[in-house]
């Protein structure tokens, strides 16, 4: 799998966990919609914005998913699944760039599969 289309998947991941937290089927929450994670790669291509608009996009993606979080953290988790949330939300604030994200965003998403809608 190329870069491209490892960012691809990453956005796709971002988008699914996003739409199972706010049990959507359409983008209407700002902030779920993998554009939002797919601005990463276009900062980090030369596509859109500067080099350095990079550390600012992972901030803000990282609170979306803080926000987020604090809503699975409200739902009637097994004790696993919330020792698994809590931990990929402290691996999200400590992830430095996009692909740290990605990797704590698919460990989300398998922590919530039992709530998967679709």
């Amino acid at each position: 799998m190329n870069r491209d289309q490892k960012l691809y998947l990453d956005a796709s991941l971002y988008e699914a966990f996003m739409k199972r937290v706010y049990r959507m089927t359409g983008n209407v929450k700002t902030g779920c919609d993998s554009g939002e994670f797919r601005l990463l790669e276009f900062i980090e291509n030369g596509y859109y914005g500067k080099k350095g608009d990079y550390p600012g996009q992972v901030r803000k993606l990282k609170a979306y998913l803080a926000e987020a979080i604090e809503l699975v953290q409200k739902w009637k988790l097994s004790l696993t699944e919330r020792e698994e949330v809590d931990r990929y939300a402290a691996d999200i604030r400590q992830a430095p760039d996009g692909d740290g994200l990605a990797e704590a965003i698919d460990g989300l998403l398998e922590a919530t599969q039992r709530f998967k809608d679709y």
